[in-house]
């Protein structure tokens, strides 16, 4: 297990081993999800200065939360959510709270007090989570994986939309080396991909490129069906405003279902079928320009906000 910083009193050290084992220790890393991690692979959040810039980075980058309830072996998934700019506060039925910093983008996060979600997908797992209260909650983000643990307060309204309010994170951990590098595509982006040779899309549609990596790339796919099945192969056009396009065969390797709102979404990922050093030059090239347009829209997106750390 990996260790823990050393802090000015031993009971508060105990107290954050209590935490990780509380939340983590049910929940090891599967052998087939990632390779054997080192102690020094596994670095230990247990201080608000260290959690606030991951719940921030999810945010601004719109990152899609896997969430991980209790016992269960079923996975959920949601967003970090933010209230209007107007800012209609919070109904929790009680009081009505108003959001610090309302006028900035996940202002309300630098308070360490709670932070919002959307509700979760598939939606039997807003039952769940109200039984169980514990989950983790799990994001990637380059080539690690970051998990925070946390407790469910309540359901909430925030800007008159329902949400999630969880308490705001007391332990949490980043595993590194998990997965290989991906690139965030914001939906501000004109980033697509298009299906080729697949009857069921026979007439051209364009989808929403979610993230780009050397191996594959997800996309999302509107609709409460999902539209594939995992190993089916297919060629995909990959084309982002800027930065040029490609074609290339691949596998489906996951479908994940997503609500926004009323409606459902799945995010589709799928591993490219790499046969010449030429083709993944070619895609390498294309992670690299993508990465470029995120940077520089983060960059932009953050300009003049205080105390904001986007994780690398």
């Amino acid at each position: 297990m990996a260790k823990f910083v050393k802090q000015d009193d031993d009971d508060g050290n105990q107290k954050n081993k209590n935490l990780y084992k509380d939340f983590f220790f049910h929940k090891e890393i599967k052998a087939q999800q990632a390779r054997e991690l080192a102690d020094e692979d596994i670095e230990i959040l247990s201080n608000v200065e260290d959690i606030i810039p991951y719940l921030q980075t999810a945010l601004l980058e719109e990152h899609l939360i896997e969430v991980d309830i209790g016992q269960l072996t079923r996975d959920f998934f949601t967003q970090i959510t933010d209230d209007e700019p107007n800012g209609n506060g919070i109904d929790t039925g009680q009081k009505f709270l108003r959001l610090a910093g309302d006028q900035e983008t996940g202002g309300y996060l630098k308070n360490s007090d709670f932070f919002l979600t959307s509700p979760l997908s598939p939606g039997m797992g807003n039952v769940s989570i109200r039984h169980y209260k514990s989950a983790i909650l799990k994001y990637f983000t380059g080539t690690t994986s970051i998990e925070l643990g946390c407790t469910l307060r309540q359901a909430v309204n925030a800007a008159d939309k329902p949400c999630l309010m969880f308490d705001f994170p007391k332990v949490g951990r980043v595993l590194k080396g998990f997965r290989s590098f991906r690139v965030k595509v914001l939906s501000s982006v004109d980033a697509k991909v298009n299906i080729l040779g697949h009857e069921q899309f026979s007439v051209r549609q364009d989808f929403q490129l979610e993230d780009i990596s050397v191996s594959g790339v997800g996309f999302m796919v509107p609709g409460d069906i999902p539209p594939f099945e995992i190993g089916e192969k297919f060629k995909v056009r990959v084309s982002v405003e800027g930065c040029g396009h490609f074609e290339m065969n691949g596998v489906i390797r996951r479908v994940v279902p997503l609500r926004s709102g009323t409606s459902f979404n799945h995010i589709c990922g799928m591993q490219f079928d790499l046969e010449t050093g030429a083709m993944a030059k070619t895609v390498e090239l294309m992670v690299t320009a993508v990465q470029r347009l995120h940077l520089r829209e983060i960059a932009e997106k953050i300009s003049g906000m205080s105390g904001v750390k986007i994780i690398r």
